[in-house]
């Protein structure tokens, strides 16, 4: 209970300071007891982002646009630190903060964007991120502390797996996001007793690197799939 009570007078005292100088800030959060459950899932869509002891560990992060219409990506401003996730029964969410938008006054009209991001821990300015995903708000600046109500729950997009046909060959490539292993398997059909082949299994590679396998195209049509580890 002191706990409890200790986070809601640090929330008043921060929006009185907020509202004394004219700064708005988020609660950046996305859980708030009866208010906000907006959890963020990895790209199965059902488990939760966690904390984790791997190399890459997942982060979330504020930014904001004062553009009219909908903005690309290029014209948001970071408003806040990356934040790991929790663990245990508040997997999904991350580590609450508050954020400063600068610049923003009451009744503007802003975009939000919160952005979820693997990083692996040896990451300089010139390392590759893992999977991402993110979701975009709309708000109307009506309070000096605001929270994300509105946020909904999204899941990390998965690596990006494509195939192309280079003289006569199925070239299958997709984007090292910091699995330790990855299998590439095939079938010629989806309807079962059809079972899936290994054709190809990885451990290597610079995390950020595109990995590819070629295969000629004989026989009938095959499927493919590629699966990773540590899951999810």
């Amino acid at each position: 209970m002191k706990r409890l009570v200790r986070t809601i007078v640090g929330l008043v005292a921060a929006a009185l300071a907020a509202a004394a100088q004219d700064v708005v800030q988020i609660d950046f959060r996305n859980y708030i007891p009866g208010v906000l459950d907006a959890p963020v899932f990895y790209p199965d869509g059902v488990t939760r982002i966690a904390f984790n002891w791997t190399p890459y560990k997942p982060y979330a992060s504020l930014w904001f646009s004062k553009e009219t219409n909908e903005p690309p990506a290029s014209s948001f401003t970071r408003a806040s630190e990356d934040f790991l996730f929790q663990g245990a029964t508040n997997a999904g969410y991350w580590v609450p903060s508050v954020a400063v938008l600068p610049g923003v006054r009451l009744g503007e009209h802003i975009w939000l964007r919160v952005r979820v991001i693997e990083w692996p821990d040896f990451s300089t300015y010139d390392t590759q991120p893992g999977r991402s995903g993110e979701q975009l708000l709309s708000v109307v600046v009506t309070n000096p502390v605001m929270t994300l109500v509105g946020l909904e729950s999204f899941s990390l997009r998965p690596e990006r797996f494509w195939c192309e046909l280079r003289d006569g060959h199925a070239v299958l490539s997709w984007y090292h996001e910091g699995a330790s292993t990855y299998w590439l398997e095939s079938r010629d059909k989806l309807a079962a007793p059809s079972s899936w082949t290994t054709i190809f299994t990885s451990s290597v590679g610079q995390i950020g690197s595109t990995l590819s396998v070629t295969n000629p195209i004989v026989g009938p049509q095959r499927f493919y799939r590629l699966r990773r580890w540590p899951l999810p």
